[in-house]
Order: structure tokens, then sequence, then C-alpha cells
């Protein structure tokens, strides 16, 4: 929707006419596209046999199975790896009204914690609970496994970048006259 919402922005600014209003439009596509795709499009987490790498808008993770120490969700799903904590954007808990209603034929197969009970986050209802059953699944299987790469950490501010940079260019384009 955003982006249909950019196109129809950018034709009524080639209707409108002038190069500086038609630039200016640009720009803010281009901030607005920016946060769209940090925001939605690019939070994701992916399992493989190596482990699990999680993207989240403003950093790309990889850990290998046998490095993780915890697998849990709050109010998204996080991997306790060594010092770090790294909270997946991709699989988000659900809000507090949502998960109420679980019915036990879906809790075949996971583990309730200490007290039986599970919290709505870990509800296979909800992404967050998904992506915790499905990654605790593939750790059992793949915990032995040798990893071909290592554990990682990238910072991914090429969104944020481009983003700031055509706010601040169309900022600029219309304050100098």
């Amino acid at each position: 929707m955003v982006e249909l919402f950019c196109a129809f922005y950018l034709w009524s600014s080639f209707v409108e006419g002038g190069i500086r209003n038609i630039v200016t439009t640009a720009l803010v596509i281009m901030t607005l596209s920016a946060a769209n795709y940090a925001a939605f499009i690019k939070p994701k987490v992916i399992f493989s046999s190596e482990g699990i790498e999680i993207a989240n808008p403003l950093s790309d993770d990889f850990i290998a199975w046998g490095d993780i120490d915890d697998i849990d969700a709050r109010w998204c799903m996080t991997i306790t790896s060594g010092d770090r904590v790294i909270n997946a954007y991709g699989a988000p808990a659900p809000g507090r009204h949502r998960a109420r209603n679980v019915h036990e034929t879906e809790m075949r197969g996971i583990a309730g914690g200490e007290t039986g009970f599970i919290r709505p986050a870990r509800s296979p209802k909800s992404d967050s609970g998904a992506a915790v059953h499905i990654a605790t699944l593939w750790q059992a299987k793949c915990r032995d496994t040798v990893a071909v790469r290592s554990t990682s950490h990238s910072k991914a501010f090429t969104p944020l970048i481009i983003g700031v940079t055509s706010a601040i260019a169309a900022i600029v384009l219309n304050v100098i006259h």
C-alpha cells in the first residue's frame, strides 16, 4: 500500500508540473520507500541446517545452532548467544488480547514452561511462538552439525542512509530558492 501511495504521489507531481516539485516528490518517495523496506520487507527469520539468520531493519545476524544459549519469546522471538541478545523483528509476538484462546489440541508437541503453561508470545498462533517452535526443532535436529560459516553480526544502514540523505536533499532543495 505504501508503494502504491508513492506511485500515485509521483503521478500527481507530474500532473502538477515543475521540476522542483517532481524532484522533491521523488526524494520524499525515496525516503518513504526506504522506511517501508526497512520496517516491513527486510525483517525475516531464515532457518537452515547451519543456524538461524535474522534480518532486522538495521542489522543482519547469523547464529550457528551450537552457539545459541536460549530461544525465547517475549515481545518477539529472542535469541541469546553468549553475551548478545538478538530480537527478531520478523517474528513479533501478538497483542495481549489476541492469544487468549489457545486450545489444547494446538499445543501438541510444544512443551510448556516450568509451570506447564506458556506465555501468549509462545502460542503457536503467533509469529513469535511459531518461530520459537520451529527454531527449537531445528536446533534439536542440527545442534551437532558443524556450520560452514561462523556466527556473525553486521550493521545494515543502507535503508537508513538512503532515507535520511533523500529527506535532507528534499529539505535543502526547498529551502534554497
